[in-house]
């Protein structure tokens, strides 16, 4: 009756001070779509931030959840002795294809886009007859783009069978070697924490701290070891975590990509991936991805943005390469596309990128003309050999 109303679309109202203890599954769950715009338009809209103020929650499996919602901020929670998890932020811009541009201009900015700020967890505050241990965690940071968490302090999370912070598992998409995505860290505290963070799998997500508060180094990204990294002095191991290395972000921009339909075999090869060092790492094809069905994904490189292809470049390609450059080397038989992100550009972005590399057998790409369909000739050609020219004989041996 109403095609163009969606309630899902529509501006947030007003969510302050609510308490709830002992309800079993969920306090506050946000699913399966909620994506709060300025004007309720189905189609593309402006961001309007659903602030969830002050939540008290204790006693449940789990506190506040969001599934495949985004522009959401927590802040001002109190969170303590839940069974599972605290807080769970899994998904955010899923299905928005229409408003995907305007949600990813809020990315990162406390203030118009998805975060968790100013609160409280605590695993167990001693009050239960018995020790509450959480069956995951704290804080569950979302397998997407855009998630900020500022000023938590994380309390008695003593355990080694738990910890702080984890990444997601969607039952029925990804269960596991899922990930890659990036969340921001700073102002966090930590009083009785054994386990700050636990990474489960290669590129299970990139925690960037930005002031040290997480693993002790401002301005870094911690990761799990990938094979190409946790070999480099400049990548230690980070103290409090578990499967865990810190590098600075002087070494790059951490991206995330996925794989689509990569003819590789098939029976589902592994993808090897290999640096100028000849370190290498595998990425496993999977017949479940949040990204493309049946891929691989992700893995984690140095380069954003793209452009369309372009004539090949004459030398070997560099920094200074523009998008979309691309150059074949003869000898190393090594193919390099560039795809770079403009120094001005502060957003971060999704990038489709289809490349089609096409390798010919022949010079020029022109296949030799069949023998069957050649004209017969009209005349001698000019290196013809001669029966009776003796020099023309000089190949054989004498006597033949």
């Amino acid at each position: 009756m109403y095609p163009s109303f969606c309630p899902f679309r529509q501006p947030f109202g007003r969510f302050v001070n609510n308490s709830v203890h002992s309800v079993g599954r969920f306090v506050v769950w946000i699913f399966p779509e909620y994506s709060s715009t300025v004007a309720g338009s189905c189609s593309a809209d402006a961001p309007f931030q659903a602030v969830f103020d002050g939540l008290i929650s204790w006693r449940n499996n789990r506190g506040l959840e969001w599934v495949m919602s985004s522009t959401i901020e927590l802040k001002n929670a109190v969170v303590y002795d839940n069974a599972d998890t605290g807080i769970l932020s899994v998904t955010a811009i899923n299905h928005q294809a229409t408003n995907l541009q305007n949600v990813q201009n809020t990315f990162y900015n406390e203030n118009t886009d998805s975060s968790i700020i100013d609160s409280i967890i605590v695993g167990d505050t001693g009050l239960s007859t018995s020790p509450v241990v959480a069956g995951e965690d704290g804080l569950t940071v979302m397998w997407d783009c855009g998630l900020r968490v500022r000023n938590i302090t994380f309390i008695n999370f003593p355990s080694s069978n738990t910890q702080a912070i984890f990444g997601p598992i969607i039952d029925g998409r990804c269960t596991v070697f899922c990930g890659g995505w990036t969340t921001r860290f700073s102002q966090l505290s930590f009083v009785n924490v054994q386990n700050r963070g636990n990474f489960r799998w290669v590129y299970d997500a990139v925690f960037i701290d930005e002031d040290g508060s997480l693993g002790n180094v401002a301005g870094s990204a911690i990761i799990a070891p990938d094979r190409l990294w946790n070999g480099s002095s400049a990548c230690p191991p980070t103290p409090n975590f578990v499967n865990a290395i810190t590098c600075p972000l002087s070494l790059g921009t951490w991206i995330r990509f996925a794989f689509n339909q990569v003819n590789l075999g098939q029976n589902g090869e592994v993808l090897n991936v290999y640096d100028t060092s000849n370190h290498h790492t595998v990425v496993l094809n999977l017949a479940k991805c949040l990204t493309h069905p049946k891929a691989y994904q992700p893995d984690l490189v140095d380069t954003i943005s793209s452009t369309s292809l372009v004539t090949p470049s004459s030398t070997p390609l560099s920094s200074a390469s523009n998008n979309g450059d691309w150059y074949y080397g003869n000898n190393t038989s090594v193919f390099t596309y560039i795809v770079k992100n403009p120094s001005t550009n502060t957003i971060p972005t999704d990038v489709s990128i289809e490349l089609n590399v096409v390798k010919c057998r022949h010079p020029n790409c022109q296949p030799p003309a069949q023998p069957g369909l050649e004209l017969p000739a009209t005349q001698r050609p000019t290196p013809a050999l001669y029966w009776s020219n003796d020099s023309d004989w000089s190949f054989a041996t004498e006597g033949y």
